[in-house]
């Protein structure tokens, strides 16, 4: 293996970096998103022309920055579909006041300040991508992974038993309200179809 310094940022990079990022978006998420597995591919289809042997020193530089590239951006996939994730899960959670009340270990006002500079630092995020485009991917990612890093906190509060239990317990709570519909509205028309046949006979049937 090559002596080459950036090689080894490389490698640093996809150890320290990517790999946590890929590994708690698809802890998250449960698939493995297309976009990131293709610039994936691009960063190791480089990585194999770096090493083709006799390949010049200009190309194989050139293939280390595509291949860092790459990686850099699959990384930073992993941290916006990562962010994405979770606000679609915690939006749902902070219009349930039931669930934010008793399924989460910090105080109301806790979660929702939490949820708040989650969202804040999303959008700083953004605005730091669109100032880096086609400049630095470095600090876009580093930004998207704090914003992330405060999803975690509250992710890592919610209980997720009681969600579980909670969730049967309002299932069972539903069907039973169903039913006492249902059966009212099978009565009520029984009893309005007794009402008509009453008037029926005494009426019209003299």
């Amino acid at each position: 293996m090559p002596n080459d310094r950036e090689f080894e940022e490389f490698v640093l990079f996809y150890n320290n970096e990517f790999l946590p990022a890929y590994s708690d978006m698809v802890g998250f998420i449960v698939y493995k998103p297309e976009e990131v597995l293709i610039s994936l591919e691009h960063s190791f289809s480089h990585i194999l022309q770096y090493f083709t042997p006799g390949i010049a020193e200009e190309l194989k530089r050139e293939n280390l920055l595509k291949a860092k590239h790459h990686i850099q951006r699959a990384t930073l996939d992993c941290y916006k579909i990562f962010w994405h994730a979770m606000d679609v899960y915690l939006v749902k959670l902070v219009d349930d006041h039931n669930k934010r009340k008793f399924c989460i270990n910090m105080t109301e006002g806790d979660f929702l300040r939490a949820f708040f500079d989650f969202k804040t630092k999303a959008q700083e995020a953004r605005r730091i991508e669109a100032r880096n485009v086609g400049i630095n991917l470095l600090e876009t990612i580093e930004a998207y992974k704090t914003a992330c890093s405060y999803g975690k906190i509250i992710y890592n509060n919610i209980d997720t038993v009681k969600m579980a239990d909670f969730d049967k317990l309002r299932t069972k709570i539903w069907a039973f309200i169903s039913a006492r519909e249902y059966i009212a509205g099978v009565l009520t028309a029984v009893i309005a179809g007794l009402i008509i046949l009453a008037i029926d006979c005494f009426f019209f049937r003299k």
